[in-house]
């Protein structure tokens, strides 16, 4: 017999034997209740949401069904640039087949077996493009036959100059994939070495062709600017080279020096130096203006495109829209909650095998959701935000945030449009400042 009181009796079979026992007297509303009052336990919503299937109510469904936008983490790359924090490793065929069984366990888990209708679905990296074409396969199999494709508006998949291939690109165009993102950063062999870029000019340019050659007439090319030592006129040349290419769409970053890249080591002890804000601003500006003369107009803090080219899953994204995401060290967004996956893919798969679930669950508070989704709404230029209506369901920040809002426009860095505040031009440069004012606001 079990004492449910003794401590080798752990607190969450507690519950489920108490859930479990209460079972025919329960509501499901009051299920619903209780799984919401505990949903921050993974393992517990884990737990629940088997009761409540047992009583024939699609728990995951209702839990799930409006989310429409997912992202799919591919761990794999041929080596780690001197910018890049985001989990990658070397690949080989034992790791190939762990993370392909595994993406379709916890893709199965997650769902309870529903297929979500996606508005979007975004394969990212690392280097998606390394699987060679069995694995690619299989990766694809597993997401159709996973997922309802039938309203699916974009299907993103990013390729790596050194990477793309006939092979790969022919199997994604004939299975749906009708965007790519392929990331350029730059036209030099010089700052692509200074880059830790293991790929040269000649490779993107064969890149690029093979990916108009096969009709995928909405790509990306991303470009990093003012990268230390280089000129203005470098800045112009990488400009020309991708916009020779015709994309649909431009993504331009500055250089951040991100914790645990091998940037931060080079920076911490002198081998880098960051460049000045007002040369990241001034090559910002002449992108700006250059690629707008030539039709791919700024929507975004960091991007551009053509009319109608918009990218739709990060858009979703700045907006506040809540998404899944798959993989290891993939995070997803679920109202106040964030998930975060381990960034190990032995980690990650042991746990996806074990549990339905394998995330690391932060329940957000509504000032700091609201404030997070604030600060992001305000990277989209044309769309206004009011940050006041947020405040409806908790009035003690109104005064907080009717002050920063009013400094704000004193300080030339937003204006009223509509109902609502937009970035001024002056502003665009002072973004992730208006964010910090809101979420330091409720921290």
């Amino acid at each position: 017999m079990i004492d449910i009181a003794s401590s080798s009796f752990s607190s969450s079979w507690r519950m489920y034997f108490f859930a479990s026992s209460r079972l025919l007297t329960v509501s499901a509303s009051d299920l619903f209740f209780i799984i919401k009052s505990f949903y921050f336990f993974s393992h517990l919503l884990s737990l629940f949401l088997s009761i409540w299937h047992k009583m024939n109510i699609n728990a995951t469904k209702t839990l799930l069904d409006d989310i429409k936008h997912i992202y799919i983490h591919v761990p794999f790359c041929d080596g780690k640039c001197n910018y890049c924090s985001f989990y990658s490793i070397k690949k080989n065929p034992a790791n190939t087949k762990l993370y392909l069984n595994s993406l379709e366990q916890e893709i199965i888990k997650t769902t309870g077996g529903t297929k979500l209708n996606p508005f979007t679905i975004y394969i990212g990296g690392g280097s998606p493009s390394l699987l060679n074409s069995s694995e690619l396969k299989q990766f694809l199999k597993i997401i159709k036959n996973n997922f309802d494709l039938s309203n699916l508006k974009e299907w993103t998949f990013e390729v790596n100059p050194s990477s793309a291939c006939s092979t790969i690109l022919y199997l994604l165009k004939e299975n749906g994939i009708n965007r790519i993102s392929i990331g350029v950063q730059s036209f030099s062999d010089k700052t692509l070495s200074k880059l830790g870029r293991r790929y040269n000019n000649n490779s993107i340019h064969a890149a690029i062709c093979l990916i108009k050659e096969f009709s995928f007439d909405n790509f990306n090319i991303d470009l990093i600017a003012a990268v230390p030592g280089t000129s203005e006129q470098e800045w112009k040349n990488d400009l020309y080279a991708a916009i020779n290419y015709g994309p649909s769409h431009m993504s331009v970053y500055t250089l951040s020096i991100e914790e645990g890249s091998l940037l931060q080591k080079m920076f911490l002890t002198g081998k880098w130096r960051k460049e000045n804000e007002i040369t990241e601003i001034k090559r910002i500006n002449t992108a700006e203006k250059f690629l707008r003369k030539h039709g791919l107009r700024r929507y975004e803090i960091s991007n551009y495109s053509q009319k109608d080219c918009e990218c739709i899953h990060n858009v979703a994204f700045w907006e506040g829209k809540d998404y899944l995401g798959f993989g290891p060290s993939a995070v997803s967004r679920i109202q106040n909650m964030r998930l975060t996956n381990p960034s190990s893919l032995e980690t990650w798969a042991k746990i996806v095998q074990n549990a339905p679930f394998s995330q690391e669950t932060e329940l957000l508070s509504w000032a700091k959701d609201s404030a997070e989704r604030i600060g992001f709404a305000f990277r989209l230029l044309k769309k206004p935000v009011n940050p006041l209506l947020f405040t409806k369901e908790n009035s003690i920040f109104f005064d907080s945030w009717n002050k920063i809002i009013t400094e704000l426009i004193s300080q030339k860095i937003i204006m009223k449009k509509n109902n609502g505040y937009v970035l001024t031009k002056r502003g665009v440069n002072f973004a992730d400042y208006v964010a910090s004012l809101f979420i330091n606001n409720v921290e």
